[in-house]
């Protein structure tokens, strides 16, 4: 099962965001809002949670898409 895992809304003055660090690998176990990610902008670094109940990750977690 594919779970999408979104950005969340960054303020109109923030133009761009990097992802800085993934906090989990392909096959780890990952609970609802657990830190996933995070995510660098000009004025803060954003945790971004895992959206759904206790899963494990797949090798194509890390696909990123605009």
């Amino acid at each position: 099962m594919t779970i999408e895992v979104r950005v969340p809304q960054l303020p109109e003055s923030v133009a761009d965001a990097t992802l800085v660090s993934w906090h989990k690998k392909p096959g780890d176990a990952v609970a609802r809002d657990e830190n996933l990610v995070d995510l660098e902008t000009d004025k803060v670094v954003l945790e971004v949670p895992h959206p759904r109940p206790a899963s494990s990750l797949k090798s194509s977690w890390a696909t990123a898409r605009p």
